[in-house]
């Protein structure tokens, strides 16, 4: 009787279930606000979503936000009196620049340059001070102004630099000077201040649609890129030089055609025409942009490469040609052409061209032998340990070594520092005798990190 009535308890139960399922059913189907009685739905690119991770690496860490996110707009203003800097005068007499190491404030005019050039690194912490400045050195700053000073006059194939020297020592603000002594000077500046974007497969690459035989790929997306921030930087200069040839780009049945004339048009009209309109044939306007400006002589020009040595650290890209594989480094537009500039194969008439390492990226055989700081490579060497075609490449470039500070130097910019309220400490004979020995014995980078991070 005992499991009897169990079991018709339970077809009770299930009975009662049942109704009311389909009592939810109706009202579901029946619209209005009964309707929320149905279950939501839930889209497939939300479920098990993972949660965004941020470290060190990521690009919402302190270390990366901070450098655009304007702290500038709060650091004190230093007029001279106050402990600030001069701005750096380049009318001066030379022995009066270079004679002592001092930190210089950049002209506003160089200074909006070298922004728009991106020649200001995030490590570097300009982002603590009103204004950029830079540490004007008697041997390396000296060395760079005497390139630029020669490039006014003298052909770019005489004046081909690499800037070497330790992991943080200074060798892109190095670059930066020497960038900002041309602005100053009146060059036209070409600078790609990154070249792991060159290679990294972040932008795209194409075959040549006009020359079907060549066997270099072009690099729209970067090459666009890069004449818009030539544009923005070199306005008045570019303003001034006349483009040699008629040029014509683009296709007429599409009303898409661009059209150049000889005297007439400046350079400034043939990359920022074509920037603005966001024409497809950017890659054959800046070949004929730099054909341009090897043949001219009105204003000197300086092309400028950072991280040059990403090249024999990873000499293909992430992007792969049409039989899938990697593309060489010196196959594509870009990195050929400054390549082609640097070598000695291509000249301006008047210029400079400057390489600058990255401590990252290390200082391989390639570069050695290339530079002549060791007479051949091991034997045997591995195409990742020795690449020859680029190791010829730099022959006959002289290197521009980046020391270490020395202990007057290291004291010029704690002085600075300490004007600028990046410390609180009192800066005395100790306080500078620690941050030397903190910094390595004058290491750039790990100097400004002494002063500006603590560690518990």
């Amino acid at each position: 009787m005992l499991s009897r009535q169990l079991l018709r308890n339970q077809l009770t139960a299930s009975s009662r279930l049942v109704s009311t399922s389909l009592s939810f059913t109706r009202l579901a189907s029946g619209g209005g606000k009964k309707t929320s009685f149905s279950r939501k739905s839930v889209s497939s690119g939300s479920k098990n979503r993972a949660p965004k991770k941020i470290n060190g690496a990521s690009i919402y860490s302190f270390k990366h936000t901070a450098p655009y996110s304007k702290f500038n707009l709060n650091a004190p203003e230093l007029s001279e009196e106050l402990g600030g800097t001069k701005v750096l005068d380049l009318s001066a007499e030379k022995a009066e620049l270079f004679n002592n190491s001092s930190v210089y404030k950049f002209s506003e005019n160089a200074s909006k340059s070298l922004t728009i050039f991106g020649s200001f690194k995030p490590t570097q912490r300009h982002e603590l001070f009103k204004d950029h400045a830079t540490l004007i050195r008697k041997d390396t700053s000296a060395a760079l102004f005497d390139v630029i000073e020669g490039g006014i006059s003298g052909s770019s194939n005489s004046n081909r630099i690499c800037i070497t020297g330790a992991k943080g020592v200074g060798k892109s603000s190095a670059l930066a000077q020497a960038q900002a002594f041309a602005v100053e000077k009146g060059y036209v500046v070409i600078p790609v201040s990154r070249a792991f974007d060159l290679l990294s497969g972040r932008f795209d690459t194409a075959a040549n649609k006009k020359n079907k035989a060549s066997k270099i790929f072009l690099q729209p997306m970067y090459v666009k890129k890069l004449l818009k921030t030539i544009a923005s930087g070199n306005k008045e200069v570019l303003k001034t030089i006349k483009i040699s040839k008629n040029y014509t780009f683009g296709d007429a049945s599409t009303r898409s055609e661009l059209k150049f004339n000889a005297g007439e048009s400046t350079l400034y009209d043939l990359i920022k025409r074509s920037n603005k309109e966001g024409h497809a044939e950017d890659v054959y306007i800046f070949n004929a942009f730099i054909d341009e400006l090897s043949t001219q002589t009105s204003a000197p020009v300086l092309f400028t490469l950072d991280e040059l040595n990403i090249f024999s650290y990873q000499p293909f890209a992430l992007n792969r040609d049409f039989d899938n594989n990697p593309i060489y480094h010196g196959d594509l537009q870009v990195p050929n052409t400054f390549l082609q500039f640097l070598s000695g194969e291509r000249s301006f008439q008047k210029g400079a061209v400057i390489g600058s390492l990255a401590g990252a990226y290390g200082f391989s055989e390639t570069l050695q032998v290339g530079l002549g700081q060791k007479a051949e490579p091991k034997a045997y060497a591995k195409k990742s340990e020795y690449d020859e075609v680029l190791a010829s490449k730099l022959k006959g470039v002289k290197s521009i070594e980046v020391s270490h500070l020395t202990y007057e130097e290291t004291a010029s910019l704690l002085e600075y520092y300490k004007n600028g309220q990046v410390f609180s400490d009192e800066l005395n004979e100790q306080f500078i005798q620690q941050k030397y020995f903190l910094s390595g014995n004058g290491n750039a980078q790990a100097l400004i990190k002494s002063v500006t991070e603590v560690y518990y």
